[in-house]
Parts: C-alpha cells; structure tokens; sequence
C-alpha cells in the first residue's frame, strides 16, 4: 500500500511493506528540514499508519544521504511569518515550537 499522494508536494510519503508503516521525510534537497508543509505531512503520515489496520509498527526514516533532518527550514518559516498575519503567525510558532 503507498499513499504518495499524501500531500502535493510529496515532502513526506507513507507507505506500507507487509506489516511496517514508513513513513519517508522526503527533502533531501534541504537536509530534510521541515516547512509547514513537512509537518503537516508528517502528521497526515502519522495518520495514516494509526488508521492502517495491517500495520503493526512504524518506521520513520529519511531520504538522502547527507541527514536524516536538519531541523527547521528557517529561511521557509521566516517567510511564512512576512506572509502570514496574527493570529495565523502565532499558531506557525506555536506549531514550531511543538515540532522541536
């Protein structure tokens, strides 16, 4: 089972092998630092392995050689938060905030 479609931009992949849920951090081009849109990913992931009856454990890895994940993609949230307008800018820190 893949569910690649996840989200549009394919930051994070889910897929099942037999009885394992992996779940794939799929920027390597950034050292897999997370965006907002890596982190709803994730959580859509988590989701899908908790809503996956035929998966009994789960596997969180990385794409790429280089790092499993960097961290924060701060130069992403720094234009985030030019973007967005409070209340939406304090929800982005909190969110960050809770991802660390």
């Amino acid at each position: 089972m893949k569910d690649n479609t996840m989200n549009d931009l394919n930051r994070v992949l889910y897929e099942r092998r037999d009885h394992v849920g992996v779940i794939t951090l799929n920027r390597p081009e950034v050292l897999n630092a997370f965006d907002r849109d890596m982190y709803d990913g994730v959580n859509r992931a988590l989701q899908l392995f908790r809503d996956d009856s035929t998966a009994y454990v789960g596997v969180l890895q990385a794409a790429g050689d280089r790092a499993f994940s960097a961290g924060a993609d701060v130069k992403a949230i720094a234009a985030d938060m030019k973007v967005l307008q409070p209340p939406e800018a304090n929800l982005l820190k909190v969110k960050i905030w809770c991802m660390v």
